[in-house]
């Protein structure tokens, strides 16, 4: 049964033409009712359209004009034939997609749906990469699976024919290891975690294949796997971990045939047995330009740790693996830095520890096992005890740097390396100015520009990969200290293609009165969020706001 938009009874359809013509001018109403007969055809005219923008579609309880219409908490839109749409479609709060059996329904445009599950139905949902959408941002939300897991399964169907970021936004069960393709990679804000669920014990394995060596990979956090992040026969493939937490191995290389031109950084680790663990599964197995950062070990896990462990024989070639910050204090552990089990011998690594700031226990060692041609380099952050601390290794041409001795951490900084060119990661950290005792006066509602520095700041940003975060303390300042006089996070910019790591930081005096030295006498800290990337990502898609319908397709 089919109703028009004059009419005041239940119905779904898209909306008319909007008062300053814009978009959203599509006429045509879907059919609505207990048994909702085919509504891929209306659908299919509302895509032909030519002065359309959207494909707007929601349900109302009457139906008279846009402005008096008043929306249905729920209702489902059924589809039984096959529906390509090439604009993008704009999906009610509550409105569910149902494909029948047999049905495809292809978009071959970025939609803006809202975070909960809209595919319902044992037909097919496909995306469709185009000229204007070469990439989809999806959500596991969309699905609805009856698990995590159910839904990644569902995203890696409806992506087979495009490359899809799954944007994660909140913490996750995985029942079994998710299986990350070149096609089909993650997105992962600051709130995300994957944790094992159902007896699972293993993380995400980067499979077999080519990855896009210009982006980038953002990881979720991960907690309590045995490993977290395993890597097949991957090549360019550029990994961004977080943070993993009581682990038993936070990355695993396991190559059959190669490993080329990799990099894998993994910020924080902590209370984990291994950071790096090689582990081929052929005699035959090669790395090759492949380098593994890990910025932070905070401690060891319990038992016997091999932080860095070659567990087989592989070849290496142009392998190097820095540890910027070991920082562990495990009185339980058993630590080696540095091991080979390869009774061949690892030969030609290059090793980095660039600040190792152990209280160490008794029974640690810097390398076992055989290499041939290591060439290592170990930076003391402090005086290291003498109850341990030994090296042990067979095989010729080993060379082991202590370094010149120093307390200062000069490369123990939060975050990691500059974003390279044309990636869209969205990175959000805690960040601290320094007000320095104020020497004139500085009057009410005025801005005063200090400077903090911070390593991804390169110059690259523009104030559309930049801004203060989501959730930052612009407004509610925490200082150092009990009082704050009334200052404020006016805005940021990055200033790294002048003075390296630069960023300028505007303050804005809402007090109400001029600030003196009695008020900021002493240098005073004062802490905000800082958000790197596409700030429009994690808005996108939800519900209707006129700035939302303004919108064109998301875009990365």
């Amino acid at each position: 049964m089919r109703h028009l938009l004059a009419q005041a009874a239940p119905g779904c359809g898209m909306t008319p033409a909007s008062s300053d013509g814009r978009s959203f001018n599509v006429p045509q109403l879907l059919n609505y009712g207990s048994q909702p007969g085919d509504s891929g055809p209306d659908l299919l005219r509302a895509n032909a359209a030519r002065d359309s923008t959207f494909i707007y579609l929601d349900c109302y309880e009457a139906a008279s004009t846009r402005s008096s219409t008043t929306q249905r908490a729920a209702d489902t839109v059924l589809i039984q034939s096959d529906t390509l749409l090439t604009k993008p479609l704009v999906l009610g709060l509550g409105v569910t997609i149902q494909v029948a059996a047999g049905a495809t329904l292809t978009l071959a445009a970025q939609p803006v749906l809202p975070r909960q599950q809209v595919f319902s139905g044992p037909g097919s949902v496909r995306f469709q990469a185009s000229a204007g959408t070469p990439e989809f941002a999806v959500w596991p939300e969309w699905w609805g699976g009856a698990s995590f897991s159910d839904s990644l399964d569902l995203i890696a169907s409806s992506c087979a024919a495009a490359r899809c970021l799954v944007v994660l936004t909140k913490s996750y069960g995985l029942r079994r290891p998710w299986r990350i393709t070149p096609n089909l990679l993650p997105w992962s804000g600051t709130n995300a975690e994957l944790h094992p669920e159902g007896g699972n014990t293993q993380g995400v394995v980067f499979a077999s294949g080519q990855y896009d060596p210009s982006r980038r990979v953002e990881l979720p956090r991960f907690q309590n796997f045995d490993s977290s992040v395993t890597l097949e026969d991957v090549s360019g493939l550029w990994l961004y971990m977080h943070n993993t937490k009581f682990t038993k191995a936070a990355v695993t290389l396991a190559p059959t045939s190669a490993i080329r031109d990799a990099t894998v950084e993994a910020y924080s680790v902590v209370s984990s047995n291994n950071i790096f663990t090689v582990q081929p599964t052929s005699q035959q197995a090669l790395l090759q330009n492949v380098y593994l950062r890990s910025y932070m070990l905070v401690k060891a896990a319990p038992g016997v740790s091999n932080l860095n462990w070659f567990r087989g024989c592989a070849t290496l070639s142009n392998v190097t693996i820095e540890n910027s910050l070991l920082n562990g204090n495990e009185p339980r552990s058993v630590n080696t830095l540095l091991r080979s089990d390869c009774a061949a011998g690892i030969a030609g690594l290059n090793w980095r520890v660039t600040t190792m700031n152990y209280a160490h226990p008794k029974g640690w060692t810097v390398v076992a096992g055989a290499f041939t041609n290591l060439r290592s380099y170990v930076r003391l952050g402090q005086t290291i005890s003498s109850s341990g601390g030994t090296v042990s290794w067979a095989g010729a041409g080993n060379t082991l740097d202590w370094g010149a001795f120093s307390t200062v951490q000069k490369d123990a900084v939060p975050m990691s390396t500059s974003p390279r060119p044309g990636t869209s990661p969205i990175v959000v950290n805690s960040n601290v100015v320094q007000i320095p005792a104020l020497t004139s006066p500085w009057p009410a509602n005025t801005v005063r520009t200090f400077y903090a520095y911070h390593v991804m700041m390169d110059g690259s940003s523009n104030p559309s990969t930049l801004s203060l975060g989501p959730h930052n303390q612009a407004r509610t300042p925490q200082v150092a200290r009990k009082q704050n006089p009334g200052i404020v996070v006016e805005g940021v910019e990055d200033q790294g293609g002048q003075v390296k790591y630069q960023l300028a930081v505007r303050l804005r005096n809402v007090s109400g009165r001029t600030l003196t030295q009695a008020d900021v006498g002493t240098p005073l800290p004062l802490q905000f969020r800082l958000q790197v990337g596409v700030p429009s990502l994690l808005a996108a898609g939800g519900r209707r706001s006129a700035a939302l319908l303004r919108r064109s397709a998301v875009r990365l």
